[in-house]
């Protein structure tokens, strides 16, 4: 495939758009079926109340990491050190 590149972003052609009708729908549910399976949700689940946002932050870093962890054990590679 050829690389483009471009100077500014206004210089990009528009993305081709959906099919219309059930097809755009079923093309939807698969690229999202695929990014699960590459990268599922963060285990943060309900609603939580934080002092400040860099609570929130160190809460979300938490999740990933919890997250990089379980998915290297899944995946075998046996580091299992995330960030």
């Amino acid at each position: 495939m050829p690389v483009q590149r471009f100077s500014r972003v206004e210089d990009m052609p528009p993305p081709a758009p959906l099919p219309p009708g059930p097809e755009r729908a079923q093309r939807l549910r698969s690229l999202w079926a695929g990014w699960s399976r590459v990268l599922p949700p963060l285990d943060l689940r309900g609603v939580h109340l934080y002092r400040d946002l860099a609570e929130a932050a160190r809460d979300r870093e938490a999740a990933v990491a919890r997250r990089c962890r379980r998915l290297a054990a899944e995946r075998g590679s046996g580091g299992g050190t995330g960030p």
